[in-house]
């Protein structure tokens, strides 16, 4: 038979400190999602309207788009490509290739 009392947890100062520290990183980690999305949100507005009758290079617009998500990434990240990596949901390695290839300063 269970009892009927809830178990009481208590949390030590240095355990507190533990807890804090997790949340606030947790926090920081989704504000910083929020506004990375926002800005991609707001940036759809922009993008250029393609007449398609007129035919398009899909290879170099996919070439000029993939540029300009690397280059917003690493903006965000201050130039971490560790963290731009990370956004862009790529190896570090894979970054560093496409800033050579693409010239990206």
């Amino acid at each position: 038979m269970k009892s009927s009392n809830p178990k009481t947890e208590v949390l030590t100062p240095n355990g507190q400190d533990d807890f804090r520290g997790r949340r606030s990183d947790e926090l920081s980690s989704a504000i910083e999602s929020l506004a990375y999305a926002q800005k991609r949100i707001a940036g759809l507005s922009s993008l250029p309207v393609i007449d398609i009758a007129q035919g398009i290079d899909l290879c170099g617009e996919m070439r000029r788009f993939e540029k300009k998500l690397i280059e917003s990434a690493l903006r965000y990240t201050n130039g971490s490509q560790v963290r731009a990596a990370s956004l862009l949901k790529i190896k570090p390695s894979t970054l560093n290739y496409k800033i050579a290839r693409y010239q990206i300063k």
